[in-house]
């Protein structure tokens, strides 16, 4: 199998609908057109990670606010709210899309944020499918690094995840790839701990999770005779 190496990437302010493809029991797969696709399972790994958790969960502007209140966490509406919790986990998915910064400089706003989580004893739990958006000084205040499914090619020349690639495979990164129930697990303090794990997804998990961000079919008009 050869890869397609992009030419461009633009970045637009404007609402679009996005697909998530997938095929049954077999999550990686080649589209007519030779475009790789995947589902990597990093929402269902977090998913994962919140129903464990023995503290109050709140979860970041996720589209389906009913999803969130039905597994009794809380919605978090805004950053402000950040600033009235504390001794809890905090779950953001895909910040890139309301805290979007692509240049060299560095998020100030989720640097406060992680700043004032480690004031406040709140667990950070954050999940990116652009690990472009993973700067040298966001890498600086992680603890642990939990990596799914990651074009090696795609990864920043220095970054902390192509180095937690290149030390866990054995022979060429280029051709590292996971299943949807395998992860990478990394920490600094625990270098005994760190490889490659296993985990089961939640009972309750769905479509409606994994794909929150999707937008909702047009409901069709009824039929007239």
């Amino acid at each position: 199998m050869k890869g397609i190496k992009i030419n461009k990437i633009e970045f637009t302010s404007e609402a679009t609908e996005m697909y998530d493809l997938e095929v049954e029991d077999n999550h990686n797969f080649i589209l007519s057109n030779g475009i790789l696709t995947h589902n990597s399972g990093k929402t269902a790994f977090c998913f994962s990670i919140l129903e464990v958790s023995d503290r109050p969960v709140h979860i970041y502007k996720f589209p389906r606010r009913d999803l969130v209140t039905q597994l009794n966490y809380n919605n978090l509406y805004s950053m402000e709210d950040m600033t009235r919790i504390q001794d809890c986990v905090v779950y953001i998915d895909e910040p890139q899309l309301f805290l979007p910064k692509y240049d060299k400089k560095n998020n100030d706003a989720l640097l406060k944020l992680i700043s004032l989580s480690r004031q406040r004893n709140i667990t950070l739990l954050i999940s990116t499918s652009d690990t472009r958006w993973v700067n040298k000084a966001l890498e600086s205040y992680v603890d642990t690094f939990v990596l799914k499914d990651v074009d090696y090619d795609m990864t920043k020349q220095g970054s902390k995840i192509r180095s937690i690639i290149k030390d866990i495979v054995f022979i060429s990164p280029q051709e590292f790839t996971l299943q949807v129930n395998e992860y990478i697990f990394y920490n600094r303090k625990t270098q005994e701990m760190n490889g490659k794990k296993y985990f089961d997804l939640p009972s309750y998990f769905s479509d409606e999770h994994s794909k929150a961000f999707r937008l909702e079919s047009a409901k069709k008009s009824p039929k007239t005779e």
